[in-house]
């Protein structure tokens, strides 16, 4: 961490301060410091006001006739009576060191005394304000008889001593400066007293006073204090000169930042895009925030807490940008942070809850209140760099119609998954609680399941089925997680990997359909579609090798759901049925590989057993995509084979359910009209052999309830 303190030399100095600091002490110079003087360096919490007088009190010292430095802290001071005696304890020894020996011990006596006089008197002031106290009117009778003399005894003394002091100061041989930093730190009681105490002796030859400080926190103070209207003009007659510390140059503290930043990126080796992103961070956001030295050194300490241990999961850009808010808007941070997080369920449920992308646009806009028009606008546009789902068309329709979450589906964000932006479902976590969400996996756990796959197919075979064992918090199983977070990977899956990944898939993909998260009656994952696993095809650019790949996979793989996925996909992007035919510039298998595909897909249907074929998942998806390839007679003709028996119908029909969601019912299951009518001989045809199964009193009970099962689905039909 970068210690906040002041600087004590220009070794560390970012901002010129060195500079400063040297016309600074030359400006001290010029003045006689043996008349005695108050001078206030100004500037806000932050500025670099008392690293700016270190620097200069610096080069004070190095010169030849420079003063001697008495750095005064009256915060550590226990009360206002003993402010005196500590700043002439901490003058004794520099003011002894300065004199002739001979002279030393009688100068102590009356420093000593002198303080302890000065005391006295702020105690019987003390004494003199008591009200409300048991005692309170017995005391003041006793000042009134002796408090009095006891006061003009101490002042007459105290003016004698303060001659004798006057004279062993005159003849120092290097005045005295008093360095009196953090004013603005105290109470404002204490602030009062500092300021009392240096008035009374700022006229003391060859000591000089530099007091550090904010001018609007201590004229508050002091107004507040001493109950007075115009705190400024106290200070003023306290302070004979000031100087103000000039604001940093944002150019400065741009670059500092930057260069801290490099150091702590490392070796690390960012992309062009997030180089680019973070050269956007460094021009608007510290333009925005950064203001003082003090900003820098807290948004670098914050980086170092959280960026540092997690700097492999996140997107250094974005990881920059949140620290700059979060040092200097608590309050946008807090909104960010609920923001992503809530983002994140359209990843896992694809809606966000009915109201919220308005109110939650407010919100944002009720943060930044103070900026309006067009200042605002920017702002967002800013902002829609890092967050994306901003309805920034809506932001300039009327009052309260901004809104947020404008995200369609988890598509959307795979651009943020890959690059482990701040937005990313899966790495947004990493950002805020150095761990990923809850039921996330980690990208190294990915890149080790890719490698396996090409490497070792049976550990990642055992893997991916450990994975569709455990289930997510969010719903689901990890399997389907890990299938999501290698398609966000496409950019850095190889295409040696590809081949290994659909040897795996191959083996297990169907193990995970029961499972899969969806409202729809296919798994996505199943689906032979450029956004899904399959996708990744495209990686593999040598003509040969893909046909190795495609070849081996529909030859081989027992998961043949996702055959089937992967068929009805290029059935309808090749234009072989339906009216969603594409150009084939855009076709995902080509008219040789589509044929390959197909043919050996049809073969393995015609030569696999009925069980076999029965147990597949999504059953219905496998018979269309057999009747949509040019066969129709051929799953038509082996359902009538299949359903010869009543046990061989029962069963068909009811792998031939489909899912349906209603708004009342939820997920449920049906007997589609189309099916029937399709395959079957008709509604009328099965209703009346069910019916018949369950009033059949010789039935077996089991077929009789799953014929009343399957006939509830029917009537839903009608």
């Amino acid at each position: 961490m970068i210690i906040d303190k002041p600087l004590s030399d220009s070794k560390r100095d970012k901002l010129g301060f060195g500079n400063i600091a040297q016309s600074l002490a030359s400006a001290f110079l010029q003045n006689d410091l043996r008349q005695g003087f108050v001078v206030g360096v100004e500037g806000a919490w932050g500025s670099g006001k008392s690293s700016l007088v270190n620097l200069a009190l610096d080069e004070l010292c190095k010169k030849d006739v420079g003063p001697k430095v008495i750095k005064f802290a009256p915060w550590l001071v226990g009360s206002r009576n003993e402010l005196l005696t500590q700043l002439f304890a901490d003058l004794e020894p520099v003011v002894l060191d300065l004199l002739p020996e001979a002279e030393r011990d009688d100068t102590k006596k009356i420093l000593g005394q002198y303080a302890k006089l000065s005391s006295g008197l702020a105690v019987l002031a003390d004494l003199a304000e008591v009200g409300g106290m048991p005692y309170a009117s017995r005391i003041a009778k006793v000042l009134k008889k002796s408090g009095q003399k006891a006061a003009e005894l101490s002042e007459r003394s105290l003016g004698d001593l303060n001659q004798s002091l006057r004279g062993k100061l005159a003849r120092l041989d290097h005045p005295i400066v008093v360095f009196i930093d953090d004013l603005d730190r105290l109470e404002p009681s204490e602030v009062a007293e500092v300021l009392r105490l240096v008035k009374a002796v700022a006229d003391f030859p060859n000591v000089a006073y530099i007091l550090a400080y904010d001018p609007e926190v201590i004229a508050d103070s002091v107004q507040r204090a001493l109950g007075i209207s115009d705190g400024r003009a106290y200070l003023e007659k306290v302070v004979q000169a000031s100087f103000k510390v000039p604001s940093a140059m944002n150019f400065d503290l741009r670059n500092w930042l930057k260069d801290e930043v490099s150091l702590l990126l490392g070796e690390v080796t960012i992309d062009v895009s997030a180089k680019k992103r973070l050269d956007g961070v460094y021009h608007q956001w510290c333009g925005e925030y950064l203001e003082t030295a003090r900003d820098v050194v807290r948004v670098v300490n914050s980086l170092k807490l959280n960026f540092s241990p997690v700097r492999d999961q996140v997107d250094p850009a974005d990881m920059v940008f949140l620290q700059i808010i979060r040092t200097k808007n608590s309050e946008l941070f807090n909104w960010i942070e609920s923001y992503v997080s809530s983002l994140s369920a359209i990843g896992d449920w694809g809606f966000i809850q009915k109201g919220a992308h308005t109110r939650v646009g407010q919100e944002l806009l009720g943060i930044i209140k103070n900026k309006k028009g067009e200042e605002q606008a920017l702002f967002v546009y800013a902002l829609s760099e890092h967050l994306p789902g901003f309805d920034l068309m809506s932001l300039h329709r009327s009052v309260g119609e901004f809104k947020v979450f404008a995200v369609n589906g988890v598509e959307e964000l795979q651009p943020f998954i890959a690059e482990k932006r701040l937005a990313s479902p899966n790495h947004y976590s990493y950002y805020f609680s150095f761990t990923g969400p809850a039921g996330s996996l980690d990208d190294g756990e990915v890149e080790q399941f890719l490698v396996a796959c090409e490497q070792a197919p049976e550990k990642a075979i055992a893997r991916f089925r450990q994975l569709i064992g455990k289930q997510r918090p969010q719903g689901g199983r990890f399997a389907e997680l890990l299938l999501d977070r290698i398609v966000a990977a496409r950019a850095s899956v190889s295409p040696t990997q590809v081949g290994g990944l659909f040897r795996v898939l191959g083996e297990v993909i169907d193990e995970l359909a029961p499972f899969a998260v969806s409202d729809r009656d296919f798994a996505d994952f199943l689906r032979g579609e450029r956004r899904e696993v399959f996708g990744l095809i495209e990686k593999v650019g040598d003509e040969d090798v893909r046909n190795g790949i495609l070849r081996e996979l529909f030859d081989t793989a027992k998961s043949l759901a996702w055959l089937t996925g992967i068929i009805r996909a290029a059935t309808f992007e090749h234009g072989l049925y339906g009216d969603q035919g594409k150009p084939e510039g855009t076709w995902l298998l080509s008219e040789a590989e589509f044929s390959m595909a197909k043919d050996i897909f049809v073969k393995r249907l015609l030569s696999a057993s009925p069980s076999e074929l029965l147990q597949v998942p999504h059953f219905s998806n496998l018979i269309y995509a057999w009747h949509q390839l040019g066969d129709a007679e051929g799953p038509v003709s082996w359902i009538k084979d299949q359903t010869e028996t009543d046990h061989g119908l029962l069963e068909v029909l009811g792998n031939m359910t489909s899912r349906s969601r209603s708004s009342h019912e939820g997920v449920q299951y049906k007997l589609r009209r189309s099916v029937l009518d399709t395959f079957f001989a008709g509604m009328t045809v099965v209703e009346k052999r069910l019916k018949k199964i369950a009033s059949d009193e010789m039935a077996d009970e089991e077929m009789k309830r799953e014929a009343e099962r399957l006939l509830e689905m029917f009537y839903d039909l009608e």
